[in-house]
């Protein structure tokens, strides 16, 4: 398990920071706990960060846990512009390409981050559409790779998102006027690859 932070809803006004220590800290040792305030009222939730998050059992976020007397709501705490779709999300949208981009680009600059299975820079009637996708073995290795922005492609700073699968709405509002059609599908969406791709399997 990747994820280290943690969303914990549902708290009791007497939720204190110690209190999240105590529970949580059964699970493994917590780098910070905070519970959020605002005008001196608690707000009812806060997070939890693990030291270690790969240490955490597989079921924990979806374990019963009752705190001071209520059931808590405890889901990974997804990074800024991101849906909780998107976390283990392996594809990755480039936009704002050049004309000049090329797939051999695409690979030299997003192989430093991990092996990649697929790379694409996408066309219609043989011109660029100024955006592509590369897709990694695995969601970390994309994770990373966008945690490492800016990313600049070409002489040109280019935009990074998760490729959502069908049915997350967040990509497709943004991406839809520069990609001209695209549907937050894997592998769904319109234009031609012209042969620009790696040639490997999805």
């Amino acid at each position: 398990m990747t994820v280290g932070k943690f969303f914990i809803g549902g708290l009791a006004r007497e939720t204190t920071e110690a209190s999240l220590r105590e529970y949580f800290g059964q699970y493994g040792e917590l780098s910070d706990a905070v519970v959020m305030i605002k005008n001196g009222v608690p707000r009812g939730f806060g997070f939890i960060t693990f030291a270690d998050p790969s240490a955490l059992p597989p079921t924990f976020a979806s374990t019963p846990h009752l705190l001071q007397g209520r059931h808590v709501d405890v889901k990974p705490a997804v990074p800024e512009g991101e849906t909780a779709t998107a976390i283990g999300v392996k594809k990755l949208f480039l936009g704002g390409l050049t004309g000049t981009t090329t797939t051999e680009m695409l690979q030299a600059h997003f192989g430093q981050f991990g092996t990649l299975t697929d790379a694409v820079v996408m066309e219609q009637n043989g011109r660029p559409r100024g955006f592509g996708f590369v897709t990694y073995e695995t969601a970390e290795m994309a994770n990373v790779a966008c945690r490492q922005g800016p990313h600049t492609i070409d002489g040109r700073a280019i935009d990074v998102k998760k490729a959502e699968p069908k049915g997350s709405q967040g990509l497709q509002q943004q991406m839809m006027p520069q990609m001209g059609g695209y549907y937050g599908q894997y592998g769904g969406y319109p234009g031609q690859h012209m042969g620009m791709g790696m040639g490997m399997g999805m």
